[in-house]
């Protein structure tokens, strides 16, 4: 997933900025590893950056909706700042700059709006793992927690995890409309050592639970 930068694989994405939200290929990875680290399949059942806002629309609580600042997820032990980013100047999707935060998609949903809200980080860095280096260990049932710029803390509940082929466009992952979801995009699945790039990426998904202030 990527050229030969600090974030290994950023899958491509059309770069007509206007394209569906369904028709982007899904990225973040990490960058380069001194070694390959396996990801294995689980069939679990069930632009720029931006200052956060709290202006939006309530969550099913009655909470009103802002911008993710963090996110929370204890079963694997990640408590990870959360940064706003949107396509970058090369049209594909933004990843962090660090092994250490995440990025929300800002054309996707917020956390607990109608839709899909699409965070994703790296999977491995330099230096070894990187925030969600553990993300495919996540099963049906584990809690993920969104911080809001408004202090709500937006509560989801893991109910499945899949693999896509890194220049896969799944509509489902980037869909607006619907149930609220969250959608945690990693790399994942067999690393190339031509390419230097995971061949895949793990996208968990994880239901509105509820929230509180």
């Amino acid at each position: 997933m990527a050229r030969d930068n600090p974030a290994a694989g950023s899958a491509t994405i059309p770069p007509v900025r206007f394209l569906l939200l369904g028709l982007l290929a899904l990225v973040a990875c990490g960058p380069t590893p001194p070694a390959p680290a396996a990801v294995s399949e689980s069939a679990h059942p069930a632009a720029n950056a931006s200052a956060p806002t709290d202006t939006s629309g309530p969550t099913p609580s009655g909470l009103p909706i802002a911008d993710p600042v963090r996110l929370r997820i204890p079963s694997i032990a990640v408590d990870a700042a959360v940064v706003a980013l949107g396509l970058d100047s090369h049209g594909d999707l933004g990843v962090p700059k660090d092994p250490v935060s995440t990025a929300w998609f800002t054309d996707s949903a917020r956390p607990g709006e109608p839709g899909n809200a699409v965070v994703n980080g790296h999977v491995d860095w330099y230096s070894g793992d990187s925030v969600f280096g553990r993300l495919r260990e996540l099963k049906a049932g584990d809690e993920v927690t969104v911080v809001t710029a408004s202090g709500t803390n937006v509560r989801f509940l893991v109910n499945g995890q899949r693999l896509y082929a890194a220049d896969a466009h799944p509509a489902e992952v980037f869909a607006r409309g619907g149930p609220a979801m969250l959608r945690l995009v990693t790399c994942g699945g067999p690393f190339n050592l031509v390419s230097r790039r995971y061949e895949d990426r793990l996208v968990v998904t994880a239901m509105l639970a509820g929230s509180s202030g």
